[in-house]
């Protein structure tokens, strides 16, 4: 059901989540996603949500993995991709 959320911002800081549902890169409007202070390892944030979603922006400063570690996870260029077109828009 989490595919039915119409919202372009979620934020999930502070919740002690341990992993990412795979169906959140179905929420055709989400392009900001905030998991701040969780409790989640790198392989907890699903590929396809870097693959094969709107998402333009992945806050997830305070888990268990930098940003070093995002960089080399599968999907990390397709998002960039959208990270950086969203930041043209703005300019």
């Amino acid at each position: 059901q989490i595919q039915a959320i119409q919202v372009d911002e979620l934020n999930l800081n502070d919740n002690r989540i341990a992993k990412i549902s795979e169906h959140i890169r179905l929420c055709p409007r989400l392009k900001t996603l905030r998991i701040d202070r969780n409790n989640l390892a790198l392989d907890a944030i699903p590929a396809g949500l870097l693959t094969d979603s709107n998402l333009s922006l992945l806050s997830f400063e305070g888990n268990r993995f930098d940003e070093k570690a995002f960089q080399g996870k599968e999907g990390y260029e397709q998002y960039m991709q959208r990270f950086t077109a969203s930041r043209r828009k703005l300019e």
